[in-house]
Formats: C-alpha cells, structure tokens, sequence
C-alpha cells in the first residue's frame, strides 16, 4: 500500500515507528505516541470508525482522529496488546458456546469451563456487543484476531465494522466532517 508516511506524520504530529502487521484492507503502525495509526482501504471500517469518535462504545479500542488521503482512510486508535494467550482464550470461549450452542452473548460467565482470564474476557466482549446494540449497532467482525487488552487491564475489540441495512444509512453517515490530508 503506497502512502507518504511524512505526511501522514506531519499531520497527526506523531511519528511512525513500525508495522504491527497488515490485512486484507490495510496497514498498522505503533507510533511515537503508543497508539496505532491503521491506513485502510475500508469505507465501512472508516465510518464507523468515525461513528465512533462521536458516540463512544465500551470496550472498543478508542479513535482519536480519522482523515483521508489520497484514497486512503486513515485512522489514529487507541493501542491494545495482542498476544496468543489472549487468542486462544478467545478460541475457548467461541468453543463453548459451539458446545453449548449459543452465541457469545448468551454465554454463562459462571460457566465452569471459563478460567478466570477467560471470563473477564467474555464479560468485557459481552459488554462491547450489548452497548453497541443499545445504540442499534452490530458488529461484523467479532473474532479472536480483533481483540487485545488495554494498559489498564480492559479487553477491548479493534477493527470492527457496522452492518448496514440500506444504503440510506449509509449515505446519512457519509454526511461526516472529515480532515484530507493534501
């Protein structure tokens, strides 16, 4: 993915430091500042993430700023930390409520199955789903590869995006103020 990265750090008066990786979309970088820039070519990451500097959801990774440039989105978050304990507990949970057949709402947290790290995980996931639906929000992209814990100890889930019923709602949201980078 092509990008000036000067300009981008100019922009947002941040440096970037490395890649933290890529997907199917985009890029991610840990900055100066512990917070990632991700430079995406998702519309529907980008509006929700816009969404979501607005009207703040618990436990989703905080967004600082959105811009665009070029025909890119650009996106400053709050950093979380990843690691493979933290996705094969997230791979437990997803298997008992296989088990169980259940989704991850409807997990018990005092299943006995859960380790206390799972459990304040599925708490904290459990709470990130039912205050986006109190606010009509559902997510697309729940999996164990888009969570990861904040500095005070909060699982939080990044990299979430918003289903879409029309293109009306769309277009409502597309209404946003957004900074272009030149």
């Amino acid at each position: 993915m092509n990008y000036n990265k000067e300009v981008i750090e100019k922009h947002f008066n941040l440096k970037i430091e490395k890649s933290l990786g890529y997907g199917e979309n985009g890029n991610a970088f840990l900055t100066s500042k512990d917070s990632v820039i991700k430079i995406t070519t998702d519309l529907n990451e980008f509006i929700f993430a816009s969404q979501l500097l607005k009207n703040k959801i618990k436990n989703l990774v905080e967004i600082f700023e959105i811009a665009t440039y070029q025909d890119k989105y650009i996106i400053h978050q709050e950093k979380v930390h990843c690691n493979d304990d933290i996705i094969s507990d997230f791979i437990c949970i997803k298997e008992i409520g296989m088990y169980e057949r259940t989704d991850l709402c409807n997990i018990c947290l005092d299943n006995e199955m859960l380790t206390s790290h799972q459990r304040s995980m599925l708490k904290d996931v459990q709470d990130a789903i039912c205050d986006a639906k109190s606010k009509n929000t559902r997510f697309v992209d729940v999996h164990e590869f888009n969570i990861g814990i904040s500095k005070n100890g909060i699982y939080k889930l990044f990299d979430q995006k918003k289903i879409y019923h029309n293109k009306e709602e769309i277009y409502k949201e597309l209404e946003l103020k957004v900074n272009r980078i030149i």
